[in-house]
């Protein structure tokens, strides 16, 4: 009887493994060589060299220090300068976008390789979640699916676009994924080392994105639903030892958060505390002021088992969803946000082929052709679920699709059942699942190194996106360097007019620039060529440098007739070039839209 040869042996497997991952390392690299620095980035460095060299959490504190301290690392020994003078003082103070700046003035245009650097020292993060993609849907479907998941994940746009950055969506999916990974393990072995390991993991993830405190809950739920089918017969001493595992899992990871913050306000009562937003500080408390509805309460007595920074991060973040600020979908501007935000995002931004292969997995596990174990799928989907889940029901704004990567390596993990031995059996499965995996990925490399932009086919590509989504789903200022290079490649003697949505001033990669202005008598635009991120062409109020060394307001939408025009030119996708020429100018037909 002839019998089909498997697609990768233990030595093929692990040679293509160090491949995706090796190729995954040196896109992520370059892009990071290529981007300017985006809006949140000079900020959460300055916060992890604060980290290091004050030994202080004030600054940044609504997002965790795992990641800015990893990057902060390579700058600690590199020559560098900081300023503190705008250090947050203060009820619900944050300043860490100023404080970003004064680094970014304090550094001049050394700041372009100081963020380099400090992006390559989070790469890890991105190669980490490929490797448990590996090592978990190999055990659950062979090589042939264990080298599929890592695929999908080592040339994702998303995860190529956001992993070269300092910020800590990227991680939080890859510790995410190795959490239950070996959370998983646990279930099967029940081994004390296990549970510690896992409780290290959990402790990682939470000092990468509060979010995930979620797991809380999550695990135990997941471990009693795995014990479902367990025998009834089981004596009392495994139920106490699991029991005990757990709370040893979860005991590990809040002495990893805590000992990441030196214990700084750990075990503080919850009445002690100060809070600024309306959900723990009281409906009619001022945020410049402060709160605490718990104070009078016998809640007020209970220890916090987080460090006072990690929870007073919290609270400053709750009050962004309280203010229902101004949020983009689709064209359409609205305070608040949209419930389906998330899936509209994920339906326009994920490659039309990731979306093949999930349909075909679902097909196949729907048709029986694939008969996994609920358990094993549970494991998989019931995170995915919850983070989209929750999530969605924050409508108090909508802006980054980002929030929700973690579901990523848990979707294409169970995408690999389709190269599983069972699904194999189907003789399409093999040349469909190869089509869609190659869709995906070239279509991934085509929009490369602009991935941060990318838009799938259906959504009409990168030069459709800002239709349905802005903000850092398309521009973050990343093509900044790209627009000086467009500059020095089209030189013109014509004026150049910069409305740039970023942190950094242009000034500092050499671009010479005004910012675009009517005429106050005619309301047109001055003859020569404009440079419009598309954040401003969709009407987002921003800061704007000027290019004589200050900022100014935008809060209209004044760039938006320029949609109207064609550009003749972009710096990658998120800086459209347009030139009018004097008799334009002159029309009546161009005219900025009031706002």
């Amino acid at each position: 009887m002839h019998h089909r040869r498997p697609w990768f042996n233990r030595r093929n497997a692990t040679l293509a493994l160090v491949s995706l991952l090796a190729a995954q390392a040196g896109l992520v690299a370059w892009a990071a060589y290529r981007y300017a620095p985006v809006t949140d980035e000079p900020g959460q460095l300055a916060a992890g060299l604060s980290h290091w060299k004050l030994g202080r959490f004030e600054l940044y504190r609504v997002t965790p220090p795992l990641v800015r301290s990893v990057a902060a690392l390579p700058v600690l020994f590199a020559d560098h300068n900081t300023d503190w003078s705008h250090y947050p003082i203060g009820i619900g103070t944050r300043a860490d976008g100023q404080v970003g700046m004064d680094f970014l003035q304090a550094n001049g245009s050394r700041s372009f390789w100081l963020m380099t650097t400090a992006r390559w020292a989070c790469i890890p993060f991105a190669l980490l979640g490929g490797l448990v993609c590996f090592l978990w849907a190999r055990d659950l479907y062979g090589t042939a699916g264990g080298i599929l998941a890592p695929t999908l994940w080592c040339f994702s746009p998303d995860i190529l676009g956001h992993g070269c950055l300092i910020t800590t969506d990227v991680a939080g999916a890859s510790l995410s994924i190795a959490t239950f990974y070996i959370f998983r393990r646990w279930l099967l072995h029940r081994a004390w080392t296990a549970a510690v390991f896992a409780g290290i993991c959990l402790g990682l993830v939470l000092l990468a994105k509060a979010t995930y405190v979620i797991y809380f809950g999550l695990l135990p739920a997941l471990w009693l639903l795995w014990n479902l089918r367990r025998d009834t017969q089981s004596p009392p001493s495994a139920w106490r030892r699991d029991i005990l595992q757990l709370a040893t899992l979860f005991v590990t990871a809040l002495y990893v958060v805590n000992t990441a913050y030196a214990f700084d306000g750990s075990l503080k009562r919850l009445g002690k505390y100060v809070f600024v937003s309306q959900s723990l500080a009281g409906e009619e408390v001022e945020e410049s002021v402060g709160g605490n509805r718990f104070a009078d309460t016998p809640l007020g007595l209970v220890p916090v088992p987080f460090p006072e920074q990690y929870v007073l991060g919290v609270d400053l973040q709750r009050t962004y969803f309280e203010h229902r600020m101004l949020s983009y979908l689709g064209g359409e501007w609205k305070r608040g946000g949209w419930w389906y935000y998330y899936l509209y995002g994920l339906a326009v931004k994920m490659p039309l082929g990731t979306w093949i292969l999930l349909l075909l997995a679902a097909s196949l596990t729907v048709s029986g052709r694939f008969r996994g174990t609920l358990r094993e799928d549970l494991l998989l989907l019931a995170p995915s679920i919850v983070i989209l889940v929750l999530v969605s029901s924050q409508t108090g704004f909508n802006k980054n699709l980002r929030y929700v990567m973690a579901i990523y390596p848990f979707l294409f993990i169970w995408i690999g059942r389709v190269l599983a031995l069972a699904a194999m059996k189907v003789r399409w499965v093999r040349p469909a699942t190869l089509l869609a995996a190659g869709w995906a990925v070239g279509s991934s490399l085509w929009v490369y190194p602009h991935s941060l932009s990318y838009f799938n086919e259906a959504a009409g590509g990168p030069t459709e996106g800002h239709r349905h989504l802005i903000h850092t789903n398309i521009d973050q200022g990343q093509d900044l360097l790209y627009l000086r290079d467009w500059v020095i490649e089209h030189p013109s003697p014509e004026p150049l007019y910069v409305a740039y949505y970023g942190i950094v001033d242009p000034t500092f990669a050499g671009i010479r620039y005004s910012l675009p202005r009517r005429d106050p008598l005619t309301g047109r635009w001055p003859p020569g060529r404009y440079a419009v991120s598309v954040n401003m062409l969709r009407g987002h109020r921003w800061m704007l440098p000027t290019g004589q060394g200050r900022w100014e307001g935008i809060d209209d939408d004044r760039y938006a007739s320029f949609l109207d025009r064609e550009p003749i030119g972009r710096a990658g996708y998120s800086i459209y070039i347009y030139d009018v020429s004097g008799e334009e100018a002159q029309s009546q037909g161009f005219r900025a839209t009031e706002g």
